[in-house]
């Protein structure tokens, strides 16, 4: 929120994930490099898909799960870098794209950060090789709009995380 004195209070872990959240760069150049990316079919798919993600919740839309494979050079990580330029950085270092090799949990808190922009994951190959090519309970917990209710010390609930998003 520029100009209006909003600071960050949440959690540590998620200022990097925030400050990935940016506008930088040429809007003209941008929606020139769009423009040539549209040309490739899966890109195309890819930026609708991303894009898509802030109107679930007022559409009252459900959550999806994108899964773009193939061989090399179908444009898979351009079109992951592209869907993730559309919110901010796309630099792998900047956090905003993450990879399957997160714990549920993480995958849990990230999600309720986003709330309704897209989790961007990379390179399902990383957990195929863990969880012999189950993503099942990834997917179901992500898929489900709502994280694990937990208790505190206080004897109470915390409050819940949900989102609504596409993934």
């Amino acid at each position: 929120s520029p100009y209006t004195g909003t600071v960050f209070d949440g959690d540590a872990g998620h200022r990097e994930l925030l400050e990935a959240i940016t506008t930088h760069g040429d809007e003209e150049l941008s929606t020139k490099c769009l423009q040539i990316a549209r040309a490739n079919d899966v890109i195309r798919l890819m930026i609708a898909s991303s894009m898509a993600s802030v109107l679930l919740k007022p559409m009252n839309q459900q959550i999806y799960f994108h899964h773009t494979w193939g061989g090399s050079g179908l444009g898979k990580s351009v079109g992951l870098k592209v869907q993730a330029s559309i919110w901010g950085n796309p630099s792998t270092d900047a956090n905003f794209l993450t990879n399957f090799k997160a714990t549920t949990t993480s995958a849990e808190f990230r999600a309720d950060m986003l709330n309704s922009l897209p989790i961007l994951l990379d390179d399902t190959a990383q957990i195929a090789r863990k969880n012999a090519n189950d993503f099942s309970n990834l997917i179901y917990m992500l898929c489900s709009g709502q994280g694990k209710s937990r208790g505190n010390v206080n004897l109470s609930l915390n409050k819940q995380k949900s989102w609504t998003l596409s993934i």
